[in-house]
């Protein structure tokens, strides 16, 4: 691509020497990365029954319709994942596709599931009309900050079939594109800290014993997991990208599996 990274020989020299010695536990980690789909389409078979009683057979709503394209989305950016990197023998057109289709995904992924845990921030504050326009308006400023950054930095990734006996694709991105996950750690952080603090109301509230109270301290515990889990997501993201191989020209960059 035009405005792919560019490097110097020995840049090249150092890039090289990090793939001999990532080589070795590249296969393990593809293999990982097969076991961890087989789990989560195991799961998916076990809950088909409920899913098709709750879900298909009932009155399709916005909620349902996110619901199903976060799950479905998921399990096929997944699988092709997966069959990418235990695929050998690819060409660079294919992988450079990859390396655009996986930043694209995973950036569609984060708004989907920051959208998703909206729905329980309004429910849980029972939808306050003023917190909503401040959510969506700060919805929309990361959408774009994070999608204009990603558009700016996408060129300058470059990708490339893994040599054999390795699979998949192997590439290198620069470390500043780590960037564009800030805006949507600052999202969530907050999103966070709105669930952290009805969790705290909610503990002090000792009178709530009823049903619809008890369903309240569910969701207010499940929420807790659910955003702790996505700031853990994008706070590791970030680092690992910031973590680059700096070589002796003034660009900095980090090798980057499938």
């Amino acid at each position: 691509m035009g405005g792919a990274l560019q490097v110097d020989p020995l840049q090249i020299l150092v890039y090289l020497k990090g793939f001999v010695e990532y080589a070795p536990t590249s296969q393990l980690v593809r293999y990982s990365q097969l076991a961890a789909f087989t789990a989560m389409f195991y799961d998916w078979t076990l809950n088909l029954g409920d899913e098709i009683n709750y879900v298909w057979r009932r009155k399709w709503t916005f909620g349902t319709a996110i619901y199903a394209f976060t799950r479905y989305f998921a399990y096929g950016f997944q699988f092709f994942d997966v069959i990418t990197c235990l695929t050998k023998g690819l060409t660079q057109l294919y992988c450079t596709s990859y390396f655009w289709i996986l930043i694209s995904c995973s950036t569609i992924m984060l708004f989907i599931v920051q959208l998703t845990l909206q729905f329980r921030v309004h429910a849980m504050y029972h939808c306050d009309r003023r917190l909503l326009i401040f959510n969506s308006i700060f919805y929309g400023g990361v959408i774009v900050g994070t999608a204009s950054f990603m558009i700016f930095a996408g060129p300058s990734v470059t990708a490339f079939p893994a040599p054999r006996p390795s699979s998949g694709c192997w590439g290198i991105v620069p470390t500043y594109l780590f960037v564009a996950w800030l805006p949507g750690l600052v999202f969530d952080a907050w999103l966070c800290f709105l669930v952290v603090r009805k969790a705290r109301q909610h503990t002090r509230d000792q009178e709530s014993v009823n049903r619809k109270q008890n369903f309240l301290k569910l969701l207010v515990l499940d929420s807790v997991v659910w955003f702790g889990l996505m700031l853990i997501l994008i706070i590791w993201n970030s680092a690992d990208l910031a973590s680059g191989v700096v070589s002796a020209a003034p660009r900095i960059a980090k090798v980057f599996d499938c």
